[in-house]
């Protein structure tokens, strides 16, 4: 019963980690915003999360390389994490590019 409650515990503490991290780093880059990014708004959901990761966004400055169109062609972006990163781009002065 311990070696299930030590590795339930393992298993929440990786999982609190990646949390802890990710939020970490959104109150670390409010600081640190100029030497490395800013991080993605914490209220984006997983599955938004996980589909930026996955294309490789990880800084809010990445977007304002990007149109809105690019973004919600990935898988798991929807309209309330658009309005999250629109609202955290305008936050640090920044929008997604315009369509030419």
């Amino acid at each position: 019963m311990s070696k299930r409650q030590t590795g339930a515990s393992a298993d929440t503490s990786a999982g609190k980690g990646a949390s802890a991290g990710a939020g970490g780093s959104a109150g670390a880059s409010v600081g640190a915003g100029t030497s490395a990014g800013t991080a993605l708004p914490a209220g984006l959901s997983n599955p938004a999360r996980r589909a930026l990761a996955g294309a490789g966004y990880v800084w809010l400055e990445q977007f304002a390389a990007v149109s809105e169109a690019e973004v919600l062609k990935l898988h798991g972006m929807g309209p309330k994490a658009m309005g999250s990163l629109r609202a955290a781009l305008a936050d640090i002065g920044l929008a997604f590019k315009q369509p030419m």
